[in-house]
């Protein structure tokens, strides 16, 4: 199991990932990392760059067929 550590810089309070932690999720400065949490855990996840390229496909898909959308919704 990997233990993050809180801590007050300043007026901010900091998540310190150890070099176990980095590793693990293969973070490197500057990246993003996610946090959800459910009933009984919190998942922790570093920022998932195909999931922005598959989002962006699904918006451009949405867009180029958004008449027909609207011509079956009734709008």
């Amino acid at each position: 199991m990997i233990s993050l550590k809180l801590e007050q810089i300043g007026q901010d309070i900091v998540i310190i990932f150890d070099e176990a932690a980095r590793a693990a999720l293969d973070l490197k400065l500057g990246d993003s990392v996610h946090f959800q949490r459910t009933d009984a855990v919190v998942g922790v996840a570093a920022h998932d760059v195909d999931h922005d390229a598959r989002i962006a496909r699904a918006r451009s898909f949405l867009k180029r067929h958004q008449k027909t959308y609207d011509a079956l919704s009734g709008h």
